[in-house]
């Protein structure tokens, strides 16, 4: 439970100062191609799904 709780404290300090600093939010994943989310899926799985999405954008590449 403590360990959760840092993790937290942890984030909201990096979102404070990534926003401060850089003026980007965190929360904001537009900006990414692909956002995984992790903690029910296997390897093979998230594999197959970066894979999938590099061939949507780069069809040519991915017909060699």
């Amino acid at each position: 439970r403590q360990l959760l709780e840092d993790n937290r404290a942890r984030h909201t300090s990096d979102a404070k100062r990534y926003r401060e600093i850089y003026g980007f939010d965190l929360e904001d994943t537009s900006i990414y191609d692909l956002v995984l989310e992790t903690d029910a899926q296997t390897p093979q799985a998230l594999a197959e799904r970066i894979l999938a999405r590099v061939r949507e954008l780069f069809p040519e590449e991915a017909a060699r």
